[in-house]
């Protein structure tokens, strides 16, 4: 402590004035008498006694009546003696604060590192409930020591300090409008609408792994200039997997090597600071995870950098609030922002938050705290709590039914129903909910209810109220991007930020109903989400639309019928629209615009063969991309019936694992699937719309958690579109259009990839096509417009190398490049032909087979493992190389255990793990590349 008094002025100007110390036995007895009730209240523990050692009295410095300093009995029993004085030259406070007490200094003769409980008079009368804190101004900048407690008199404030300080004052804040922060997820646009508003920004990109190092990328925001930068890495697991954070935290070499690598991260990109979301530490390891941190911020700050901290809300432990692995008072001291996320419940929201973030503010400077607030609503099932977008939300409540089985007996009325809206099936419709101040509504779901809590500008601004009561820092809006559904933050961000805090409000309920509209015929509105529909006579499909809003921003779903067979296409398709009107054209994505950065590496999955172990082993291999096959009609085997258990899981679990996942959505089911559609083989919709509901459907359920989809697996082959005689390129574009426009407009940030063609050696259109030939024909029916990277296949069979070229003169699989590794330069060259260079290839299938535990009847089985595994390696080399390829998918990793006894499709042949999952040579190699 003797630190904190080297720079300490020699008082001046005013006299001394000598601390009483009392210590004569029966003297302290009486002391100790009067001051029990002190003593039980006390935060100094039940070991010792605190009592007053300090007093100035009236004739000896007038100014000073009422000043205390109280310490406990081992300090007085050392001899320790302090001294106190007024300073006349206060240091100039922060704009956000203003003194109410005067300024003190102590000189301590003793051991200084001594707690102490500061008693000082007010220069001016506060209410009992209102916020002041004590500083002290150290190595020239003021240090928060704690909140003060004002008395029930607003007279005096009590703080205590874990040392004497050297100099001590009281102050209150003057400023109530919050800074504004904004967390930007992958490849996310923040609006010009945050110009002047949003103070510092935080992209999502970055992640840590077992051996320390930080891996990812973000784009840099094009005026990134106008904010403080400082992006996100995010660490920790769940659901059970290993925390790579626990394993750096147990190493000093790593813990080293990991702060050696952030800092790097910031300096090179030239970054303000950074911002740790690092989740799900171990609780024994709270003090190297501290260690670490204070390091870490002392690193940075020689560089100028800022260190922010996002940290979970803590957990109830037998009744007190307990935040484990997490040392709030201690992060506080060495970190410049506290960023402390919600409880997603929001039953509990209020009460849990209200206590948490009353806790911070005892222990961490208010100025540091932050609330992070998701700009995502909230619906709860039987799995638990997720985020969905407020497009999607709406989407779910406006969804479009025919009532009936049929039209009237004219054929032309149609009588349609909003379930949700019409209070039917257990559906309560929107409601607000003075329980949880959120516009909410109820609807019920296969395994029973569920419920959905709306977060918009009206659910935030009640939240925002703890924040103007405890002048809190500021908030973190999470999610922050261009997307409509943040469209009623920006008028609240605005008023926060010139006038303070908005008066909470409620919306117009009157808001909630829906409105309808028809682009042909007459509709006319029945109430309670009913309407009549006389649709014109004439052919083809008819679209009606109905308008449902959360009492600021309003959506529209549609639905499109074609009255020559009744056959009704219904879903979830969201547009904005400034008016009860006409909806807004569909935003979407620019094709090409997210990239991955660099060649990535994954591999192929069955997620229906222990799912949780294959990722542990994918992770262990420092893969970060699983590609997961959905078949549609196992998942919705009748329309609507959706089996969102299987799909949660998967989309959770790789979650919870850190993986990066790659879906790829195949099958059509039969209720889909054309009047003369052969059943013998999978095959595409009748209509496109029906796959572009399905795959809209899990984008909008599960936003930001699906980094990518593959559309359609080989449609170049007749056993994956439908049968022999049926492969058709602009059929499938029309496929590829309505999935792509649909996944885009509700989650922009995702790749979108046409589906990866296999080299096939045949070209008679009948059984297959050449995939260069078929790639041309998808150019050309205008591929480049519905896709943001292109996938291909590269399933070698035959002892071909990857860096070998055909012979056309061997014949064979030596004489065709459809055997071959770099078959994807011809692919390339088309989509160069075709203006279309921007775009990554993504291998979403490659490797080669290996017959080393013979598999007889998998005849292309010509390859050992060690030339499966080096060719692997090799293949990577080879795309790094070229510059223009993105993740790349070994097929396979777990498929072994589950292939044929004959392997006919070669699942065990090119797996990486064995029969019995024990890891094959090529898994090793692979595990031990260089990234």
């Amino acid at each position: 402590m003797q630190e904190e008094q080297k720079d300490h002025q020699k008082p001046r100007g005013i006299p001394w004035c000598r601390v009483i110390v009392l210590v004569v036995p029966v003297c302290l007895v009486i002391v100790l008498v009067v001051l029990l009730a002190f003593v039980l209240s006390s935060t100094f523990g039940s070991t010792s006694r605190p009592i007053k050692t300090t007093s100035v009295q009236e004739k000896e410095l007038p100014q000073a009546e009422g000043l205390s300093l109280a310490i406990d009995q081992a300090a007085i029993n050392s001899g320790i003696r302090v001294r106190a004085r007024i300073e006349d030259k206060v240091p100039t406070l922060p704009p956000s604060m203003a003194a109410v007490s005067l300024f003190y200094s102590f000189e301590v003769q003793g051991k200084p590192e001594t707690a102490a409980r500061v008693t000082v008079p007010l220069r001016e009368k506060l209410q009992a409930e209102d916020i002041a804190d004590a500083y002290r101004y150290y190595e020239g900048k003021w240090q928060w020591i704690g909140p003060a407690s004002v008395s029930k008199d607003g007279k005096s404030a009590i703080a205590d300090s874990s040392v004497i300080p050297a100099n001590f004052i009281v102050v209150r804040p003057t400023d109530s409008s919050p800074r504004i922060a904004a967390r930007l997820p992958r490849q996310a646009k923040l609006s010009p609408k945050a110009n002047g508003l949003v103070d510092l920004l935080h992209p999502d990109g970055y992640s840590v792994r077992m051996d320390g190092s930080v891996v990812g990328e973000i784009q840099k925001p094009p005026d990134s200039g106008k904010y403080s930068l400082a992006p996100v890495i995010r660490g920790g697991a769940q659901g059970g997997a290993s925390n790579p954070l626990d394993t750096i935290l147990r190493s000093d070499s790593l813990r080293e090597r990991h702060a050696a690598a952030i800092l790097d991260l910031v300096k090179s990109k030239s970054f303000d600071g950074i911002d740790l979301d690092y989740q799900g530490i171990d609780t024994l390891l709270r003090d190297q995870w501290t260690g670490f941190v204070a390091d870490l911020a002392t690193r940075l700050h020689r560089e100028n950098r800022t260190l922010a901290l996002t940290l979970p809300p803590p957990t109830e432990v037998r009744g007190k609030l307990d935040t484990g692995a997490y040392d709030w008072r201690e992060l506080g001291r060495h970190a410049d922002y506290i960023r402390l996320t919600g409880e997603k419940d929001q039953t509990l929201y209020a009460k849990r938050m209200n206590e948490a973030l009353a806790l911070a503010a005892q222990q961490v400077d208010r100025r540091k705290i932050y609330l992070v607030l998701s700009t995502y609503s909230h619906e709860r099932s039987k799995n638990g709590i997720s985020e969905i977008a407020m497009s999607q939300a709406l989407q779910m409540l406006g969804q479009i039914e025919i009532a009936g089985s049929s039209p009237s007996a004219s054929g032309r009325t149609v009588a349609l129903v909003a379930p949700r809206l019409a209070n039917e099936r257990g559906s309560t419709g929107p409601f607000w909910n003075e329980e949880t101040n959120t516009l909410t509504f109820i609807y019920p779901a296969s395994e029973g209810s569920r419920v959905l809590w709306l977060e918009n500008s009206f659910s935030i601004s009640h939240k925002l109220q703890v924040l103007n009561r405890l002048r809190l820092g500021g908030i973190v809006l999470d999610g922050l991007g261009d997307d409509i559904a943040e469209a009623g933050l920006w008028p609240l961000l605005s008023t926060i930020k010139t006038k303070g805090f908005r008066e909470v409000v409620k919306p117009n309920e009157s808001r909630f109903e829906g409105s309808w509209e028809a682009v042909a015929g007459d509709i006319t509105d029945q109430g309670s989400g009913r309407a009549t529909w006389v649709v014109p006579d004439t052919a083809g499909p008819l679209e009606v639309r109905l308008i449902v809003g959360d009492g600021e921003s309003r959506y529209a779903s549609r639905l499109v019928i074609n009255l020559s067979d009744f056959r009704a296409s219904s879903g979830p398709r969201s547009a904005p629209t400034r008016s009860p009107g006409r909806a807004s054209p569909l935003p979407v994505s620019e094709p090409g615009g997210p990239k991955y950065p660099g060649v990535g590496f994954g591999m192929c999955i069955d997620a229906g063969n222990d799912f949780p172990r294959a990722l542990r082993v994918l992770r262990n291999a420092k893969a970060d991309w699983a590609k997961v096959q959905v078949r549609w009609q196992d998942v919705e085997p009748q329309r609507g019936r959706i089996n969102w258990e299987y799909i949660d899981s998967i989309v959770n679990t790789a979650q919870a694992h850190g993986a990066r996942l790659l879906l790829s959505i195949v099958t059509a089911p039969n209720w889909s699937r054309p009047a003369d559609a052969d059943f013998n083989f999978p095959g595409p919709p009748a209509n496109p719309q029906d796959y572009a509901d399905f795959v809209g459907a899990i984008a909008s359920r599960h936003p930001r958690k699906v980094q990518a989809y593959e559309i359609w697996n080989e449609e170049n082959v007749n056993y994956e579109w439908g049968g022999p005689g049926r492969l058709n390129a602009t059929q499938y574009l029309e496929l590829l259009k309505a999935a792509y426009q649909r996944i885009k407009a509700i989650d922009p940030e995702t790749v979108v990839l046409s589906g990866g063609l296999t080299p096939t050696g045949v070209n008679d259109g009948y059984i297959a096509y050449d995939d260069v030939v078929f790639m041309r024909q998808m150019y050309e029916a205008g591929l480049k417009d519905y896709s943001d990277a292109v996938a291909v296949h590269a399933n070698v069979v035959g002892h071909n190398a990857p860096d070998e070229e055909p012979n056309p003169d061997a014949g064979g699989r030596k004489g065709h490049w459809s055997f071959f590794f770099r078959r994807f330069e011809q692919i390339r060259d088309i989509m160069v032909e075709f203006g279309d260079a921007d775009k990554q290839i993504w291998f979403t299938e490659f490797g080669w087979p290996s017959s080393a535990d013979t598999w007889p009847d998998y005849a292309p089985g010509e390859v050992s493992e060690d030339e499966q595994a080096q060719w692997l390696r090799r293949g990577f080399e080879i795309a790094r190389e070229k510059g223009y390829v993105g993740p790349m998918m070994i097929w396979n990793l777990n498929y072994a255990s589950v292939a044929e006894p004959n392997d006919r499709w070669g699942k065990a042949a090119y797996a990486i793990l064995s029969r019995t999952w024990n890891t094959r040579p090529a898994y090793l190699a692979l595990a031990a590349m260089t990234r």
